[in-house]
């Protein structure tokens, strides 16, 4: 993830990335993962992996809403 992580910081998103990324969090649900947390806004740049089929949290997506519903009151 590291690697995936540094591509995003430096703006150098390849298919090869997103390809790793999918599989990181695919080996995981086989390994028993119930649901993915993306707690690193980098890799919510990358989005809900498309290889999970579990629950899956984007902290940044929450961080947002929370503070939308904040300023509103």
């Amino acid at each position: 993830l590291l690697d995936i992580i540094k591509a995003v910081k430096s703006g150098q998103i390849s298919a090869s990335h997103r390809r790793n990324y999918n599989r990181v969090c695919a080996n995981m649900a086989k390994a028993g993962a119930d649901a993915v947390v993306l707690a690193c806004t980098e890799l919510s740049v990358m989005g809900i992996p498309t290889a999970i089929r579990h629950t899956a949290v984007d902290a940044l997506d929450l961080l947002a809403e929370a503070t939308i519903r904040q300023a509103k009151g």
